[in-house]
């Protein structure tokens, strides 16, 4: 039944302090019987006894049960074939007898109820305890745990029942009565005990292995094991032993018992009537006499009535058949680990444990607010990678023949769907801002910037992409589609209350100036023009731009022709033949300035300018029919027209006042058109016109319906200085002004050319003519100087990753010479690439925030450890006083993983009654607040989908940090579990 071949046990091994526990030992074991392991203290009898159960481990050798290998399947092997039962009982105190024997029966599978009480109950019943089901373990005396612990063993009718001083804490009319159950198994079953007693090694066991320092010393059969009988220890009945006799003439002889293991020599010799009796040496020999306390008598020993004999128990199997277990090591179901997690952790708590719970709770508060907290990073990655388009590729624009031949005449070929012309830098996106949104149930208007990175692309790009709501169709250069993408975003980012959904969208402008008027499916963050509009929004270059479209007046040009126009009196300017723009050759049809008003008139729009010394004489001549120019009445007339209708005369002159400011917009001519016009500053208009008494005339009619006259409007000019105030009040708005999109150096140009050669120029990068090689008076180093600007890209629409991927690198990226690039070199070099892919371009995106990312995720993880300290420190404590239940769950025959579930659900149970209710409340409070608070959405972040992630992180932090201790312990033996408490 048991074969041990070369098993060895060592402790400290390889160490100076090694001790050897088992050396060598070879045994086989029978089916049945009782086996002694016999042996003083320490000589490793527990040990062997151990390692053969599977509660210890050897470091050599192998043990095999019904020829199955004990070490490669030791729980099951244990729960299928042996039964234990242990010096220290080993019940579990807080279950009953019943419950204590039932799970052995659990062990092996069974979880059919009846079939469980009835076996549990016959198995009570053949130790005597059925009346004690009911009762705990610490009920009962010693004797009795130890019956109950046996019918623990007995209930699924194992083949080997080990028994580890079974007697060692029993008094001895138990030990007798524990023995006399054992020896009754033994008939049936193997039984192997552990025992240094001499007496019930001889009286018990059918074989008797002796172990003396972990060696195997002796092994002998004890036929004589009969059980213990009560009869006196120094009578020997001569009936009882079989007789063998020798008669003789002058002697008799008779033999008493078995015969000897060797042959008796005996020599009898009389001598002058004395008898002499000598036995060979070695002879275990006593010799008897009436001096003797062993007497010899006849018969055989009766027993006297009254005896113990009474209280004998016969051990009746019928109802412990022998069974086929389904599987074996699995005792707590997962609701049973619940009910028992509850139980542990809240029920009967002491005080200092309920104030532990309560710091877990308002520390699990905190970790939201935390959490939520580092959610802003995770935003941030999350709109990083919504910032890269997953199909747009940027490749640097040079001056380089071959990169844009071989680039543009790729489209349509390596998964290449279209290439358009960036004016930035791809890691230089700007964003898309809505602004000015105001709706019928809206009281006033709102700005809210999202600044949502966004790719801008033409309508040809959404052809395929399905209308999610508004129109498809885009009616002028003026209105734009936007992806589902960007329109999600927004509605994320919106400030606004009633903005929530895509309808709410539509109609909207952004700042500059666009509406939406319909929402296109798109992964991407993207925004569709008309191709013109497109290169007019996205596309503005060297110059400032003007198209003849957009202007009134003589301003007629061709396609192929362009128009100069300069700010500065153009005395000083050369007329250029041709100028080159983005590496397109075009012809200078004439050059436009636009210094003054007065210039405007006649230049722009061919207005012939009045000369006011005619002016009042017409007038006079209108209105005075028969007066003659040469006459005194008429030089009288002259002198007080140019005083009473001076105003009249510039009310005509300055008609045309707006419509120049509004020209001259374009232009970017000056501080006080741009103040007029962008700022709605009404006065500005005064500042820069010929006739500063102009403004105090306009101001005076406003008052008294007519205009002053001239010497009226002198003394309003002397006495007043609003003038002078007006210029040191809109001083407030000249920093605005600076830094503002409007201001441009006096000497640049700006571009009329039409449409048509716009979209050309834009989509297309070249060498640029400077607008100072025009200048009479400019430096010579500057007049062959051409312009390239060094961070334009070519947006690349691609249709297939991998294959534009794969062209880009091998194909154009070898293209390029950067030592050869003119501009600010060290620049262009550090900080832009030739080349972006859409990983590239998350790479150098989500580099800009790691540094924040860093910060608010170690202070996340700190909140985490912490989190995970308070658990540890709980369930360890809680570990700590349950080793003796680990260690008799484990050496009845629970597994490792069973185990494991036990105080992984308890540790669940202990995390959702701590950790959740704080949770759940935090996660309310910051959710209502952030829908109300548009400032706090700047600091925290916390959306459903990461409240889930996070509580599922603190429950697997939880149930991880409660079963630590518990694996720690489970890497020991059942044995050295044991012996943790068992000191």
């Amino acid at each position: 039944m048991i074969k041990i071949k070369g098993l060895s046990k060592y402790y400290n091994k390889n160490k100076p302090n090694e001790i050897k526990a088992l050396s060598g030992i070879d045994l086989e074991l029978p089916e049945k019987g009782m086996v002694a392991i016999f042996g003083k203290s320490g000589c490793g009898k527990t040990t062997l006894l151990n390692v053969i159960g599977g509660l210890d481990n050897a470091q050599e050798g192998t043990i095999s049960v019904n020829y199955e290998n004990i070490n490669k399947n030791t729980d099951s092997i244990r729960n299928k074939y042996i039964g234990y039962i242990f010096q220290n009982f080993n019940l579990n105190p807080n279950e009953n007898c019943f419950e204590n024997v039932a799970n052995a029966l659990k062990l092996c599978g069974i979880r059919d109820a009846e079939t469980i009480r009835i076996r549990v109950l016959a198995a009570l019943k053949n130790v005597g305890m059925e009346k004690y089901q009911k009762r705990t373990p610490d009920t009962l005396s010693g004797g009795q745990m130890q019956r109950i612990a046996i019918a623990r063993a007995i209930v699924k009718n194992p083949k080997i029942i080990l028994a580890d001083e079974p007697t060692g804490n029993l008094d001895s009319e138990n030990t007798l009565l524990i023995m006399d159950l054992l020896k009754e198994i033994s008939k049936d079953h193997l039984v192997l005990i552990v025992t240094h007693e001499q007496n019930l090694v001889d009286l018990y066991c059918d074989r008797v292995i002796e172990i003396n320092d972990g060696k195997i010393v002796g092994n002998r059969e004890n036929s004589a094991a009969n059980g213990y009988l009560e009869k006196p220890r120094n009578h020997l009945y001569l009936g009882e032993f079989k007789k063998t006799s020798i008669v003789q003439e002058y002697f008799n002889v008779e033999y008493y018992g078995e015969h000897p293991d060797e042959k008796l020599n005996v020599k009898i010799i009389n001598s002058d009537g004395k008898l002499y009796v000598k036995f060979e040496k070695g002879s275990n020999v006593k010799i008897l006499d009436d001096a003797s306390e062993t007497k010899l008598l006849e018969g055989v020993y009766i027993k006297p009535e009254n005896t113990r004999e009474a209280n004998h128990r016969k051990i009746d199997m019928s109802e412990l058949q022998a069974f086929e277990g389904k599987s074996f090591g699995r005792l707590f179901s997962v609701w049973d680990c619940l009910v028992s997690g509850w139980r542990i952790n809240f029920k009967n708590n002491k005080k200092k444990k309920k104030m532990l719970y309560f710091c877990m709770w308002l520390f699990a508060f905190s970790l939201v607010f935390t959490a939520s907290y580092f959610g802003v990073s995770v935003k941030n990655i999350q709109d990083t990678r919504d910032k890269v388009s997953t199909n747009a590729f940027y490749v640097k624009a040079i001056d380089n023949e071959t990169l844009t031949s071989t680039l543009f005449s790729s489209i349509g070929q390596n998964g290449i769907k279209d290439i358009l012309l960036s004016p930035e830098a791809p890691i230089y996106k700007q964003g898309f801002v809505l602004e000015n949104i105001k709706f019928e149930n809206a009281p006033e208007n709102y700005n809210f910037a999202n600044g949502i990175p966004v790719t801008y692309l033409n309508t040809n790009h959404c052809e395929s992409m399905a209308l999610v709501c508004g129109r498809k169709e885009l009616k002028n250069d003026n209105e734009i589609l936007i992806s589902s993408k960007l329109a999600q975003k927004i509605l994320e980012d919106s400030t606004v209350g009633y903005i929530t959904q895509f309808k709410h969208l539509l109609n909207c402008k952004n700042t500059e100036g666009f509406k939406i008027v319909g929402i296109v499916e798109s992964e991407n963050s993207e925004a569709f023009f008309t191709p013109f509009a497109l290169a007019k929004y996205n596309y503005q270059l060297n110059y400032n731009y003007l198209f003849q479209n957009d202007l009134d007046g003589n301003l007629k040009i061709k396609d192929g022709d362009v128009l100069l126009v300069h700010s500065n009196n153009f005395s000083n300017i050369k007329t250029p033949e041709t100028i080159k723009i983005n590496g397109i050759d075009f012809k200078v049809a004439g050059i436009v300035g636009v210094e003054s008003y007065r210039e405007w008139l006649g230049y722009l729009q061919g207005q012939i300018i009045i000369n006011e010394e005619e002016y009042y004489k017409s007038l006079i001549l209108s209105e005075n029919n028969s007066i003659s120019e040469e006459s005194d009445e008429f030089s009288t007339l002259l002198a007080q027209y140019k005083d009473e209708r001076y105003f009249d005369y510039l009310e005509q002159y300055y008609s045309l006042l707006d419509k120049y400011f509004e020209f001259s917009k374009d232009m970017n001519i000056s501080f006080y058109n741009w103040l007029y016009t962008y700022k709605a500053q009404e006065e500005a208009k005064y500042l820069c016109i010929d006739d500063s008494l102009y403004y105090y005339a306009v101001k005076y009619k406003t008052q008294n319906t007519s205009y002053p006259t001239r010497s009226q409007a002198m003394m309003l000019y002397d006495q007043s200085n609003d003038l002078e105030n007006l210029a040191q009040s809109f001083e407030i708005y000249r920093n605005e002004y600076n830094e503002s999109l409007y201001h441009y150096d006096n000497n640049n140009f700006s571009i009329i050319m039409t449409n048509k050669d716009y979209l050309t120029t834009a989509h297309k990068f070249g060498k640029t003519d400077s607008p100072y090689a025009f200048l009479n008076d400019a430096n010579e180093n500057f007049n062959d100087v051409t312009y390239n600007y060094y961070d334009m890209y070519y947006l690349v629409i691609s249709e297939d990753n991998t294959k534009t991927e794969k062209f880009i690198i091998s194909e154009i990226n070898g293209l390029y010479d950067d030592e050869s690039d003119p501009g600010n070199e060290w620049f262009y070099e550090s900080y832009l690439k030739n080349v972006y892919t859409p990983e590239m371009l998350y790479d150098e995106e989500i580099t800009s925030i790691k540094g924040q990312i860093t910060s608010n995720l170690i202070s996340f993880c700190a909140y985490i450890v912490l989190l995970c300290a308070c658990i540890l420190l709980i369930m360890r404590s809680s570990i700590m006083l349950r080793i003796k239940e680990i260690g008799i769950y484990r050496a009845i025959g629970v597994t490792k993983k069973n185990l494991m579930l036990k105080f992984a659900t308890e540790s669940f149970v202990l995390t959702c009654g701590t950790v959740l209710p704080g949770f759940i409340l935090s996660s309310i409070l910051i959710t209502t607040w952030l829908n109300n608070n548009t400032i706090a959405k700047e600091f925290f972040y916390y959306p459903t989908y990461f409240a889930f992630s996070l509580l599922g992180l603190i429950l697997v932090i939880g149930v991880f940090s409660g079963i630590l201790p518990l694996v720690s312990l489970l890497r020991k033996t059942p044995s050295q579990i044991i012996s943790k408490y068992d000191i």
